[in-house]
């Protein structure tokens, strides 16, 4: 494909920043912003956008073809390439982590539907799976890590921190998976302002963050935390007080959240305003990072829990 091309020029040019919603609390509690890449206007949303847009640059200017990459069987990051990959007739081998197939999953209906290939693999086979296995695959295409976390990845986060800084916050808070996302943002955030990770899995942890700055060659200036008791058990585990807590702030603010990164973000922000971690100079913007067709997937396993939330969202075009 010819990325110069006219119309590949506007395609990739089309591009809309997701808005700064205000979200109102109850005093005395300060409110506080939320950044919507749900609504960002682009080839995809979310924080997705920003951590495959240089990889797809590069793909698309080398000409290639294929991209290979790994995710679980919900995944954002491999819905949000499928979608890419489409908008740009690129091939997209999905590779997922899986003990069995499950084909009436909507994950992998939607892959198969962009017409990328998808190859289940065990656990411990999607652990060592990289590039040299994608290699052996198909020698001409790109590997892309789980959840875009590459330098590619670190890079495009980087750019999100410019429309954050712009509302001048004191905090900025996001949902923690691989945590590529916070090593972008933190890599070109100024002095005086601080980072806060909410965990979405029991291994995003201090340790974990410091190996990811490191890996990135970020220099690690201690402008950050990491609250780590909102995983909820662990990656993609709930409870009810999730369940309702996401039901519950879809009806008072509008915004969708799911249940795996956005709904424990603004639990924790929520809980941290009750607790009177934030004072009344703070300002704390929140980064939603899309992903509501995880809700989809909670939806079709969980249909007694997350059903009759996920069903108005469809009802109101969000998924």
């Amino acid at each position: 494909m010819d990325h110069s091309s006219e119309a590949h020029r506007i395609q990739w040019a089309a591009f809309r920043e997701g808005p700064l919603q205000e979200v109102s609390t109850p005093d005395p509690f300060p409110n506080y912003f939320v950044k919507r890449l749900d609504l960002l206007e682009s080839w995809v949303n979310g924080n997705k956008y920003y951590k495959l847009k240089y990889v797809l640059r590069y793909v698309l200017r080398q000409g290639r073809k294929t991209i290979i990459s790994k995710g679980g069987m919900f995944s954002n990051h491999l819905a949000a390439l499928s979608q890419a990959c489409r908008e740009f007739n690129l091939n997209l081998i999905a590779i997922v982590r899986s003990y069995q197939p499950d084909e009436e999953n909507p994950s992998i209906t939607m892959l198969k539907e962009n017409g990328h290939r998808v190859f289940y693999v065990t656990p411990g086979e999607y652990k060592v799976f990289g590039a040299s296995e994608a290699e052996a695959i198909d020698s001409e295409a790109v590997f892309v890590p789980e959840g875009g976390a590459s330098a590619w990845g670190v890079k495009g986060a980087a750019d999100l921190t410019g429309e954050l800084i712009a509302s001048i916050p004191s905090h900025i808070v996001l949902a923690g998976g691989t945590l590529s996302t916070a090593a972008g943002v933190i890599s070109s955030m100024p002095s005086g302002m601080r980072l806060v990770v909410v965990p979405a899995w029991k291994g995003c942890t201090e340790k974990r963050f410091r190996e990811t700055l490191s890996q990135f060659q970020i220099p690690d200036k201690d402008n950050w935390e990491i609250w780590p008791t909102y995983h909820f058990g662990g990656f993609a585990r709930y409870t009810k007080a999730l369940v309702d807590f996401v039901a519950d702030y879809y009806r008072r603010t509008g915004i969708p959240l799911d249940p795996v990164y956005t709904g424990k973000l603004l639990f924790a922000v929520e809980d941290k305003l009750r607790a009177g971690y934030f004072s009344e100079i703070d300002k704390a913007v929140v980064i939603h990072s899309g992903g509501h067709q995880g809700m989809r997937g909670f939806s079709y396993r969980y249909p007694d829990d997350w059903g009759k939330v996920a069903t108005q969202m469809k009802q109101e075009g969000l998924m």
